[in-house]
């Protein structure tokens, strides 16, 4: 048959006509199943079937419509015609309705062949795109109790489920200060991927009703928005750690990921009502305020109370003591020998606790200025858990005074790798760019932790200390205006800002203020012999925590020359920047 001959033969059959038709047939089912599968829950991966079937059928509609024919009488196959003979006259029936009948056919042999290709060449699509999924946010779990009083909860099991699949190899799942950022925060979950850099979003609720528990758990692929996976549980409240684990297994197998459950951590405890004040403890400790830190050590110590043995207590206590003078009056003393004491009992019950040697090295830190004894106890904390991303922070602030600044921009990233807004180690990211004099990054770096954190009080006064650095001293008065100092030192530190204030002024800065941040208020106003003796009484009384951190501050290079400020830096083992 010559090419004219075949072009004829096809125009005589109608395959043109028939294609045409298909293709736009095949183009209105493709764009349709786009629009409405996702609306009736189905995944993108249903979109994809349609156009894939809609490709595979397009070979076999040609097939069709070259051998078979559609008439009145039905479907028959197409007479031949020998070379030569005149073409039969075509059956009466309208194209539209023979391709139509081609298309129907052509689909119907295709979802026979994309079946059992399904079944037995290779996994759904759904499935394939589920595997994609190597990273989850999990963000905090609602209280939908009629009281309102499981929120303590509903954070517990957000930070158990947090532990547990955070010990999953190849799953990257952000630290809680990261995911709790979203409490209370209605913000769409792609945007929420975006900013913690996450492929899924797990998400839920804990309703307790006396003694029943429903948890509801929903993992959404955020890069499309479409659920993956959800579950309802219920459950006795004391079956709170059979719980966790169910749930953390579930998740992992809709995820795909293979683990055995030896991978998984222990609860820590057996007894539920240690458990449960040690969840009220966490849920007081992260608030970080005067009144939570107290409420906290009551907690841990009640845990404690009914399991002497619990050893995530003892580090929470720990972890207590070493922040209460900071924010308390409570005793500096009492607090060094009482978290010390709690750190070691936690190491001696579980020697691998990432956060009992966390802990021991903010006391080295903070209480004792022992900046290479608290290098070693990060260190220890990141090798027995390298998710810790608190460890990595810590560790970032120790390397910055020891001036190993390589090293400590390292571990700034790890630390935002696994947290990656965890306000603290945001703020820790700029300081080290205000000390390497990267001034403008700083500002820029402070002023997107307040637009995430607008209450982060420490990343507002770095902010503030940064503008009077970079002469905006105004801008820096506005900012000042939100720290909720309360008056006549409010207005004292308007003046330091201002370089107005007198004698008087400066000294109710150092009467309210830690010694560390009068010191700056001093340089802040221009006022370096104050500065200095301030540097040098704080020093002398060993109360102030913040001190070696603070000796790098920019605004102190005035005094950086000066003997009595080098042997403060020596003692304390400071590497001032030249």
């Amino acid at each position: 048959m010559s090419i004219e001959q075949f072009f004829s033969e096809l125009k005589r059959r109608r395959v043109f006509r028939v294609v045409g038709a298909y293709a736009i047939a095949a183009w209105v089912a493709v764009e349709v199943s786009a629009t409405t599968l996702p609306l009736l829950g189905f995944s993108e991966a249903g979109a994809r079937v349609v156009l894939v079937l809609a490709l595979i059928g397009f070979p076999i509609v040609v097939a069709l419509a070259w051998i078979f024919d559609l008439t009145p009488a039905g479907i028959r196959r197409t007479d031949a015609i020998e070379p030569g003979a005149t073409a039969p006259p075509t059956p009466a029936v309208p194209p539209h309705v023979r391709a139509l009948g081609m298309f129907g056919t052509g689909v119907l042999v295709a979802l026979v062949g994309f079946a059992a290709w399904s079944r037995y060449g290779t996994e759904p699509a759904a499935t394939v795109e589920t595997e994609r999924i190597r990273s989850i946010a999990v963000l905090p779990f609602v209280d939908m109790s009629a009281d309102q009083d499981q929120e303590y909860f509903a954070d517990g099991i957000t930070e158990e489920l947090l532990n547990l699949l955070a010990q999953i190899e190849g799953l990257r799942v952000p630290a809680r200060t990261s995911s709790f950022a979203f409490k209370g925060r209605n913000q769409n979950v792609s945007e929420i991927g975006q900013q913690l850099r996450v492929q899924a979003v797990l998400e839920g609720s804990v309703r307790r009703e006396g003694n029943r528990l429903r948890i509801t758990a929903q993992l959404i692929d955020a890069r499309t928005g479409y659920h993956v996976w959800s579950e309802n549980y219920d459950r006795e409240a004391g079956e709170v750690f059979a719980l966790q684990d169910e749930l953390a297994n579930s998740i992992v197998t809709a995820l795909k990921l293979r683990i055995g459950p030896s991978e998984l951590p222990a609860g820590g405890t057996e007894n539920a009502r240690a458990h449960d004040r040690y969840l009220q403890g966490l849920s007081r400790l992260y608030r970080r305020t005067p009144a939570s830190l107290r409420e906290a050590l009551a907690h841990f110590e009640a845990a404690i109370a009914e399991d002497s043995t619990y050893a995530h207590a003892w580090a929470g206590l720990a972890q207590t003591y070493a922040l209460l003078p900071s924010l308390t009056d409570f005793s500096f003393e009492d607090a060094l020998d009482r978290g010390t004491l709690a750190a070691a009992r936690a190491i001696e019950l579980d020697a691998q606790l990432a956060e009992a040697h966390g802990a021991l090295g903010q006391i080295a830190q903070t209480f004792e200025w022992d900046l290479a004894g608290a290098e070693r106890a990060y260190r220890r904390a990141i090798r027995f858990d390298s998710t810790f991303a608190t460890g990595y922070q810590w560790q970032a602030e120790t390397l910055l005074m020891l001036g190993r600044v390589d090293e400590a921009e390292a571990a700034i990233a790890q630390a935002l790798e696994r947290d990656p807004i965890a306000p603290a180690a945001m703020a820790v990211q700029g300081y080290l760019l205000l000390v390497t004099g990267r001034t403008d990054a700083a500002l820029a770096a402070w002023t997107d932790l307040l637009r995430m954190h607008p209450d982060f009080t420490l990343g507002r006064l770095n902010l503030v200390f940064a503008l009077i650095m970079a002469g905006r001293r105004d801008e820096a008065i506005a900012h000042i205006d939100r720290l909720e100092l309360p008056d006549p030192v409010a207005a004292d530190v308007r003046a330091a800002a201002l370089r107005t204030a007198d004698a008087p002024a400066l000294r109710r800065i150092d009467d309210a203020l830690p010694g560390s941040v009068a010191a700056l208020w001093h340089a802040a106003a221009g006022d370096a012999d104050g500065s200095l003796a301030v540097l040098e009484k704080t020093f002398a009384e060993r109360h102030d925590g913040n001190l070696p951190f603070v000796l790098l501050h920019p605004l102190l290079a005035p005094l950086r020359r000066q003997p009595r400020f080098l042997a403060i830096a020596d003692r304390l083992s400071v590497v001032i920047p030249t």
